[in-house]
């Protein structure tokens, strides 16, 4: 565990810092960089619904690392992306951020991760624009009997143009309130 400061809510300045300060475990996303592909496909993450153009691996569009996902979308299919499945404990909360750029050239524009399982579907990190690498984040909470949720990186609405996802982190988090150092 170490702690993060921050809400883990996107501030006006885009750093997600605030003056609340939580206990974060560590990432249980596998791959959360996409730096590890089969055929161009990262590796832990499936097809969402849809059939969209591609959702593969970009060496050359990247926040950090070596690779992104980069998202590319036909403008004719209604939802597209990739997902992944993760352990999570029932009524926890957690913290999903990440970087997202965003070049779609049609008018809804929205790229999103969000988690989604048993009976929540969180308004998830979005880019509504087209712009540069952006930092978003979103504090969830995992509903009772939920013990398994889905992080997915898609756009939807029939879709057109270009997404790049990169650096996501999904972690269990704590009030620092609770936090006590031994011996201190």
């Amino acid at each position: 565990w170490h702690l993060n400061e921050g809400s883990g809510v996107s501030t006006a300045d885009g750093s997600g810092n605030s003056n609340t300060g939580y206990l974060s475990g560590p990432n249980i996303l596998l791959n959360p960089g996409f730096e590890t592909a089969t055929g161009g496909v990262p590796d832990s993450w499936t097809t969402v619904i849809g059939a969209g153009t591609s959702a593969n691996v970009d060496a050359t569009t990247k926040y950090e690392g070596a690779q992104s996902m980069k998202l590319v979308f036909d403008g004719v299919n209604a939802y597209y992306g990739r997902q992944q499945a993760v352990t999570v404990t029932a009524g926890a909360q957690y913290v999903l951020r990440g970087w997202l750029k965003n070049s779609m050239t049609d008018a809804q524009k929205r790229l999103q991760c969000d988690v989604f399982g048993g009976t929540l579907d969180s308004p998830g990190i979005q880019l509504m624009a087209t712009g540069d690498w952006t930092y978003a984040a979103e504090t969830v909470t995992i509903p009772a009997d939920t013990t398994s949720v889905n992080i997915r990186c898609f756009a939807d609405g029939t879709p057109a143009g270009s997404a790049w996802v990169d650096g996501l982190s999904f972690t269990k988090v704590s009030n620092a309130a609770a936090w006590t150092t031994a011996g201190k």
